[in-house]
């Protein structure tokens, strides 16, 4: 069969030795923490075989969302680099070659690059530019994952399917965030500070609850455009608002993805909605946009305790 050949590259410092970065990549059992596959479907089967770090060491996942697959460690070089096999089964059937290089940094730090060296079937041509930038952020989220873990020990980042749910009329005020995920979470609570002050000023009303409607989201190049806003079940008293973006969601069905954690890790959430769409055989509304609710987001947490559900509406 002819192929196209694909290659993706991408690099992260984190603030841990060679030695214990490299012991957490080398051990398939700690990849379901850090993952940027795993963390989508975190009831996915995956067994691990072999001797972390040797020859043979394998990880095989069987997913019904994440798709099927092995990696089997081939070649490694002590805090240098491992080189591994990986092979897709499902959706369909390729074969990578995947390899990490570690280098020491200043102050017992790691540079991480994560390389991968891939090829698509020659019909799938038109997916080459796409599937490079999709897996390219998955990579850098799966390294933001890693540095966290190695950094803090934890990733504040859990995934749950909700599923279906019933979403009636709501009314909206909000402040445009055109701006890059990495600064998401700063400009929405500048803009959710905005409004709360408008409330006390009486300018607006309290709201019933507080979300972020998408209008554009690149996963690959991590921009967005979306509305910071208040909702309203009622239009009541905001006829006279004309200082904030404003408009009407009617009544709807949508597909949910819970997210337990940080914002900084909504790509998770968003990676998962996406892949769902993908492979979904619902038909979803072009005229309503996808937006996401705050359960708890003026309360002091931590933690996997903040809770946000996305809502991707359906026909």
């Amino acid at each position: 069969m002819f192929t196209l050949p694909m290659k993706i590259e991408k690099s992260i410092v984190i603030d841990r030795s060679v030695n214990d970065v490299y012991e957490t990549v080398a051990n398939f059992n700690t990849w379901r923490d850090w993952s940027p596959w795993l963390c989508q479907e975190p009831e996915c089967s995956v067994s691990v075989i072999g001797a972390a770090g040797k020859q043979g060491h394998k990880q095989h996942w069987d997913g019904k969302r994440i798709g099927s697959g092995e990696m089997a460690l081939i070649s490694s070089l002590k805090n240098t680099q491992i080189s591994y096999d990986l092979t897709f089964l499902k959706p369909w059937k390729s074969h990578c070659k995947v390899a990490f290089d570690f280098s020491e940094q200043e102050e017992n730090k790691t540079r991480l690059t994560w390389c991968m060296d891939g090829t698509l079937p020659i019909f799938m041509f038109f997916m080459r530019e796409p599937m490079t930038a999709m897996v390219g952020s998955d990579y850098e989220r799966g390294l933001t994952m890693l540095k966290e873990l190695e950094e803090n020990g934890s990733v504040p980042s859990i995934i749950d399917v909700a599923g279906k749910v019933r979403q009636n009329h709501f009314y909206y005020v909000g402040l445009t965030n055109q701006d890059y995920f990495n600064d998401f979470d700063k400009t929405l609570h500048q803009n959710f500070e905005v409004l709360d002050q408008c409330v006390l000023s009486g300018e607006i009303p309290a709201p019933d609850f507080k979300l972020s409607i998408y209008f554009f989201v690149d996963l690959a190049h991590h921009k967005l455009n979306v509305i910071n806003a208040f909702a309203y079940r009622s239009g009541k008293g905001l006829d006279a608002v004309s200082i904030f973006k404003k408009g009407h969601i009617a009544s709807h069905s949508a597909l949910c993805v819970d997210h337990l954690g940080s914002l900084r890790y909504l790509e998770n959430a968003w990676a998962t909605v996406e892949n769902l769409k993908r492979n979904s055989k619902d038909k979803f509304c072009k005229n309503t946009p996808a937006y996401e609710v705050y359960f708890n987001i003026d309360e002091d947490i931590k933690g996997v305790e903040y809770k946000t559900r996305i809502y991707l509406p359906l026909r």
